[in-house]
């Protein structure tokens, strides 16, 4: 049950794995797993009486003894359900052992405890969280679970990634209706992009969707990756989902919040709509409990107030009360999860989305009530290409080094690409995102009276088709060193393996010349 001692463990397992560059991941998977997933099945059920049962099975391998020491969370499982609106049953919990024999969980292996996100939200106290320690576990065994929430509500809204970090032999995914043809279903899969492995098979049966993924690769250990949902295999699930209707009543109003709105007080609209918006991000705490466990539904504005917690759309309702409190035009705009493209796309919710727009007399801005983000202006167009420009004279003082040589290093530029090239390995089969890129730096440095650069005049140039350019020039004039810079990148993502090698020659160069030697 040491979720931040596994998160650490794994973390720091990534960075060993990381530093190693001639350790290959061939399609996601390592050759060598230390376990696999024989099975995972989520099934929803919708039933007639307007209720629903959401079921999970996971038959999970232990191939090496690493897979309990070294990833805790193989050993032990949690679930998480709101008694107030939805009921756990353990269907089936043990542990096969190599030889055969079935080892069967003792009543002293689940633990029921309370979230550690809800510890400081006591609205949300009577949420638990089913620990589940499993025993009897040895090389070679299979772990089994399975379980069934059944829920007061038969909204189903799910968005995940099918790939582990482990292998998966079968990932099966079944949705049931009463009405088998019913148009409320909307089910979108997706297989990822580039070349992770997994094979996946939809079954017209008896229900309304069924589909089973082959052999999934488990998930990347590096750096610089894209989104999950854009790498691995997703699915997407709503029915009869609306967004979270939010109802603002007008005597809403949060009668001892006048304090703080005085203390915010600032004559720059602007600022003081940050200085409300920073309120409520750091001082409010924010409980990450999953929609379903709360009925898709918020609490009033007082309700967050008083209890200084909430969900993401509880904030957003917090934070929108008090902005109209200071005076402003503000509304709740719930958040959503948009899934697949054009006519197939639909809509889950998405509440860690949720977002307030604010209206400045014909301007409208985007508030986020989690992040300290800029104030997004509504319909601007949005500059996907990071743009850094830079030409000014900087004061780097030398460096002593041995030999009375010294060293120069140039500033570290915010908002600028920041790959390690020590991150990148020789061979490399994940897209690695970059992010689109127009870098342009030039330097002037005043050298001390006598010092020279020691080598020749730098001036290298690269250029690849479809992925961009390089230059980078140091050159000595009398005492003046002169620098220039210049990094574009048109894609966002590199998968193709010649670009990813470029690419990483590139970094290289860019990282190494950062430092210039003189004496």
């Amino acid at each position: 049950m040491k979720k931040i001692f596994s998160l650490i463990t794994i973390i720091c397992l990534g960075l060993t794995t990381m530093a190693q560059s001639d350790i290959i991941y061939k399609g996601g998977s390592s050759t060598d797993p230390d376990a696999e997933y024989q099975l995972i099945r989520r099934h929803y059920t919708v039933n007639a009486d307007g209720s629903s049962d959401f079921r999970f099975r996971k038959e999970i391998k232990i191939i090496r003894n690493r897979a309990l020491t070294a990833y805790a969370d193989k050993g032990e499982s949690f679930i998480v359900w709101n008694p107030a609106i939805e009921k756990l049953t353990i269907n089936e919990c043990y542990t096969l052992r190599a030889d055969g024999s079935k080892v069967e969980m003792p009543k002293n292996a689940f633990v029921e405890q309370l979230p550690s996100g809800c510890t400081n939200c006591g609205r949300y106290n009577g949420i638990r969280e089913m620990a589940v320690v499993h025993t009897g576990m040895e090389y070679g065994c299979t772990i089994v679970l399975d379980y069934t929430i059944h829920r007061n509500s038969n909204i189903i809204a799910d968005d995940f990634v099918v790939a582990q970090d482990c292998p998966v032999k079968e990932y099966e995914i079944i949705v049931d209706l009463p009405d088998k043809n019913d148009t409320s279903l909307n089910f979108l899969w997706s297989k990822g992009e580039g070349n992770f492995p997994c094979s996946a098979t939809e079954i017209n049966d008896i229900h309304a969707k069924h589909i089973r993924f082959h052999n999934v690769g488990q998930t990347y250990i590096d750096s610089y990756l894209p989104p999950a949902s854009e790498l691995y295999p997703t699915v997407s699930i709503a029915y009869k989902n609306i967004l979270t209707l939010v109802s603002l009543p007008s005597n809403d109003t949060i009668a001892n919040a006048a304090l703080l709105l005085a203390s915010c007080y600032h004559d720059d609209t602007m600022k003081y709509i940050k200085a409300i918006r920073d309120y409520v991000v750091d001082a409010v705490h924010l409980n990450n409990i999953s929609p379903e466990h709360t009925g898709y539904t918020h609490a009033d504005a007082r309700t967050v107030w008083r209890s200084n917690c909430g969900t993401a759309l509880d904030k957003a309702v917090l934070l929108t009360q008090l902005l109209r409190q200071a005076g402003m035009t503000a509304d709740v705009v719930p958040g959503m999860q948009r899934c697949g493209q054009g006519s197939e796309s639909f809509a889950i919710s998405a509440p860690d989305r949720s977002m307030v727009q604010v209206t400045l007399g014909e301007m409208k801005y985007w508030v986020s009530p989690l992040r300290k983000d800029p104030l997004r202006l509504i319909g601007a167009a949005h500059d996907a290409v990071r743009m850094v420009t830079i030409d000014k004279a900087i004061d780097c003082q030398p460096e002593p080094l041995a030999g009375n040589y010294y060293k120069i290093v140039l500033p570290k530029e915010a908002d600028a690409l920041d790959i390690d090239p020590a991150q990148l390995t020789s061979v490399r089969t994940a897209p690695l995102l970059t992010g689109a890129t127009d870098e342009s730096y030039h330097y002037t440095v005043e050298l001390p009276e006598g010092m020279r650069m020691v080598g020749k005049a730098i001036n290298i140039t690269k250029s690849r088709n479809g992925m961009g350019s390089m230059q980078i020039s140091v050159l000595q004039q009398g005492n003046t060193l002169d620098i220039t810079r210049k990094l574009v990148l048109e894609k966002s993502t590199v998968s193709d393996s010649k670009d990813y090698k470029a690419l990483r020659e590139w970094m290289q160069l860019w990282s190494h010349h950062k430092e210039i030697i003189i004496k």
